[in-house]
């Protein structure tokens, strides 16, 4: 299922499309490489026009594996990429290779959320050293975001103390000045809460704050938002 999101100003370079994400932003590497059924290098081999009768428009491109970071994958493979709001931000070029994040597959070929990691690999060296490095990486961190820019019916809470309970016990951090906290945990299962904050999840988080699952590497995002202001 493709990914639905919210509003987020994104422009590309080379248009003046705006993007559309789920929250919150940036999507770090250690959250989409685990949420990820397949990670890839891959070089675009053709790039082809669709336009159904009845459906969305978009482009099927045509990929050749050079290199399998995470999952299985063949030597060849297609990427499907509506033309909506919520398609890559940046350009697709026959020749070049990509660095792709493949979150599920439709019945034309793999989609990616076009506001993750995915692009070009010239310039992608530091994404790759960070997948490299989870692998020796013990626990896990939830990344919790209240409120924020983006929203402006939901400003972002400082200074609150963020909690995650799991097996392993209770674990807390407080949020810094863009609304954001940082929770170290052990790999498990938690259910985050805000304590004494009139909040609520975001209908468009990446992860659902109930239902947070960390394996050794991994990362987890979740968005609350203010419900005493939401209009």
């Amino acid at each position: 299922m493709r990914i639905v999101v919210l509003f987020c100003s994104i422009t590309l370079l080379s248009t003046n499309v705006v993007a559309v994400c789920n929250q919150p932003q940036p999507r770090l590497v250690c959250a989409e490489f685990f949420a990820s059924e397949i990670v890839v290098e891959a070089k675009l081999a053709a790039s082809n026009y669709i336009a159904p009768a009845s459906d969305m428009d978009g482009h099927l491109y045509e990929m050749q594996t050079e290199k399998v970071l995470s999952g299985k994958m063949g030597s060849s493979f297609q990427v499907w990429e509506e033309n909506s709001s919520g398609r890559a931000t940046f350009d697709w070029t026959v020749g070049s290779s990509y660095l792709l994040f493949l979150h599920s597959r439709s019945d034309r070929g793999w989609l990616l959320d076009g506001c993750g990691n995915s692009g070009p690999l010239k310039g992608k060296q530091s994404a790759l050293e960070e997948i490299e490095a989870l692998q020796n990486r013990s626990g896990g961190m939830i990344q919790v975001a209240l409120g924020g820019d983006v929203f402006a019916w939901s400003p972002a809470i400082t200074g609150v103390e963020v909690s995650a309970q799991g097996m392993h016990g209770t674990f807390s951090a407080k949020t810094n000045a863009r609304g954001v906290a940082e929770i170290h945990v052990p790999a498990g299962r938690y259910s985050v809460t805000v304590p004494g904050q009139r909040v609520q999840p975001f209908d468009f988080t990446y992860d659902r704050p109930g239902k947070v699952l960390i394996e050794n590497g991994s990362c987890a995002q979740v968005q609350f938002v203010n419900s005493a202001n939401k209009q």
